[in-house]
């Protein structure tokens, strides 16, 4: 049988040829999941080969070695058609048999060590205030129609700490910013949805700041069109931060160096692991200290502070 990504129609499921989209829900990561199993199929339609699950998953492995992956190039490919298998799985298509046997292949795919120069390797996990203020005038004076966006998501994350996708769906409630999880599946997350007082004292947001993420909300909203989806929107965002140049540490910052600063001034305020990691949405109370901001990068109010600690609400 042969499987392509796109909408099936009835004479295709009647025939020898089946259509199938990667389920994508509404989760920005399975939608980008989807457009890179799409690519697969395109490269192998372009060779004169059959999209078919088992020509992708060879052409993973061969890829792999030929272009000389990295191992988050890997990690990140590697998913995407593991979450392909499991649709097709579900729906079928394929047997379990089948399906374990593409799953062995993949996860004995690694990469190459180290990291090429457009992966985090370069990009920044802190921006000191200075920093912050060169990018937030870079982008007022830019011609892009997100910039404004760009930037306002961007200082809005330094106070909260969202990932960048997880802002489309957040909602505020009496002051309290209401955030369905970005990742909540196979229980790498606090739950479904986190809910972060925005009058904790640790967090130092006055009146002024929570009108300013109101706003953000609703310029969110305003951006947001049926011909563009929230992941290609995020896409223009990344860019025209990007663009701007500015550099933390001799690292570029990034839409996501906004998270990494909001984990470093919790740090530098003093909160345990535990308590950011409600904060930000961790399952583990390691996942913070070891992959994002440090505390010594923590901004100069927050290292003055010291604040007692911070009681989360959780819900699925």
């Amino acid at each position: 049988m042969r499987i392509l990504v796109g909408r099936s129609t009835s004479s295709q499921e009647n025939g020898s040829t089946q259509t199938l989209y990667p389920q994508t829900k509404n989760s920005d990561t399975e939608i980008q999941y989807a457009g890179i199993v799409r690519r697969f199929m395109q490269q192998l339609e372009a060779n004169q080969q059959d999209p078919t699950l088992e020509n992708i998953v060879l052409l993973a492995d061969r890829n792999t070695s030929v272009q000389q992956w990295s191992r988050p190039t890997v990690r990140l490919y590697r998913s995407a058609i593991l979450f392909h298998i499991e649709n097709q799985r579900i729906a079928g298509i394929i047997s379990s048999e089948d399906a374990a046997k593409f799953e062995k292949l993949l996860k004995s795919l690694k990469g190459r060590p180290g990291r090429s120069e457009r992966t985090s390797a370069k990009k920044a996990k802190h921006a000191n205030e200075l920093a912050i203020k060169r990018l937030a005038e870079k982008l007022d004076s830019s011609r892009s129609t997100v910039a404004v966006l760009a930037k306002r998501l961007f200082l809005s994350s330094v106070m909260v700490g969202l990932r960048p996708a997880e802002w489309f769906s957040a909602q505020l409630d009496d002051d309290k910013l209401v955030v369905k999880n970005g990742k909540s599946t196979n229980g790498r997350g606090t739950g479904e949805y986190r809910t972060i007082d925005l009058r904790t004292p640790v967090l130092m947001i006055d009146r002024q700041k929570i009108k300013f993420i109101e706003n953000t909300l609703s310029i969110i909203q305003a951006a947001s069109s049926p011909d563009k989806s929230n992941a290609e929107l995020m896409t223009d965002i990344r860019q025209v931060v990007r663009r701007c140049g500015i550099t933390s540490g001799g690292r570029n910052i990034t839409i996501y160096t906004a998270r990494h600063q909001f984990s470093a001034n919790m740090k530098a305020a003093g909160l345990s692991k535990r308590e950011i990691a409600n904060l930000m949405g961790h399952a583990s109370p390691n996942t913070a200290s070891t992959h994002y901001g440090r505390g010594v990068s923590g901004h100069q109010s927050f290292r003055q502070r010291k604040a007692p600690g911070v009681v989360m609400e959780n819900r699925t």
